[in-house]
């Protein structure tokens, strides 16, 4: 009597694994049977997202570009300096504040490839 059972078991656990897996199978196929704007929230990335990131680089590539620049100066004027203490002093205090200037206008640029619907509305 034994030996009937295990054919049914056997059935049943393969039973509850075809079920398991065609459950997963659904689950991880993501299908959308109702429109991305239903709920209000975009399933898809936007397409500006790309020009975002162009914007972000582009505000990051011009900040370095300035900065060695302005590393290239500093190095000339301190060079210039020659042996001169106090000159020296002052361009470091000019390089320091050069190179804050370069962060915020990088914060600021990147901050505009943000600013999406900040126009002339209602102008």
């Amino acid at each position: 009597m034994h030996h009937r059972h295990a054919p049914r078991a056997t059935r049943i656990r393969s039973l509850t694994s075809l079920a398991l897996l065609a459950l997963a199978l659904t689950s991880l196929a993501q299908c959308r049977l109702v429109n991305d704007r239903l709920t209000g929230v975009r399933l898809r990335a936007p397409q500006s997202l790309s020009a975002r990131g162009r914007c972000v680089h582009h505000c990051d590539t011009e900040f370095e570009a300035e900065r060695r620049a302005e590393e290239s100066r500093t190095v000339a004027a301190q060079r210039a300096c020659a042996g001169d203490a106090l000159c020296r002093a002052r361009e470091q205090g000019q390089h320091a504040r050069l190179l804050a200037e370069l962060s915020g206008q990088r914060s600021t640029c990147k901050r505009s490839c943000y600013d999406e619907g900040s126009g002339t509305a209602g102008a």
